[in-house]
């Protein structure tokens, strides 16, 4: 009986992904005092791995409970939107467990959606987009809204930003929630001030801040500017 179980889990070995069993062989040699990897940058194969869980628990945000497999006992959330901040997995799952009931109670149609998720290996964070699609309860009494195809196509978002910084053995231990991406206009020198105020609060787009003289057509011209012609 022991030989033909070992010989089963030799035959199910190869089925496992390279980058779980590294994750995996790395979140256990997280408690020991010689593998301890905490205070080290992150590989890319950790990097990806948190990426491919944000893809999957993210749009389960109100509707089911999330995954916290990645996260460090000691994980720490800045809620930038509202300025508060928890430490520890059991306060960040009440955290979050607290915005997915309220957005279930207070709206009819509620869903989260991931837009962009970019892992960085220079500063080992995996950065996310996300958007929440909901329906108020003013406006689910248009009838139209009981129309699932009508309904998705209206309905109103909110988006935000995340960052996830990762240690050494491709744990989570801190990430933002933030109601829009920095603005990284800031570093780029060869734009004025001016150019990024207008882009901050919105008169201008980012690739159309350039402030370029139009000169008017031709063809309008004032009725003083032909009586004085010769």
């Amino acid at each position: 009986m022991l030989v033909a179980a070992r010989l089963g889990a030799s035959r199910l070995t190869p089925w496992a992904s390279t980058s779980s069993q590294r994750c995996l062989a790395s979140g256990a040699a997280g408690g020991t005092g010689a593998d301890d990897r905490s205070q080290q940058k992150p590989e890319m194969f950790q990097l990806k791995h948190v990426q491919s869980r944000l893809e999957h628990t993210v749009p389960l945000m109100f509707r089911e409970r999330l995954d916290y497999t990645f996260y460090r006992k000691d994980v720490i959330v800045d809620n930038q939107i509202i300025n508060v901040q928890r430490q520890g997995i059991y306060e960040v799952m009440g955290h979050l467990s607290t915005f997915s009931v309220l957005g279930q109670v207070f709206f009819p149609h509620i869903e989260m959606t991931a837009l962009n998720i970019l892992p960085i290996l220079d500063d080992g964070t995996v950065r996310l987009r996300w958007r929440i699609h909901y329906l108020s309860f003013l406006r689910a009494l248009n009838l139209m809204n009981f129309k699932r195809d009508y309904r998705i196509k209206n309905l109103k978002w909110y988006d935000g930003y995340s960052v996830f910084h990762v240690d050494g053995n491709g744990m989570v231990y801190k990430f933002t929630i933030q109601r829009t991406m920095p603005d990284e206009s800031s570093f780029n020198s060869g734009k004025t001030a001016a150019q990024r105020l207008a882009e901050k609060i919105g008169v201008l787009p980012g690739a159309a801040a350039s402030f370029v003289k139009v000169e008017p057509p031709p063809e309008r011209r004032s009725r003083r500017d032909y009586q004085y012609k010769d």
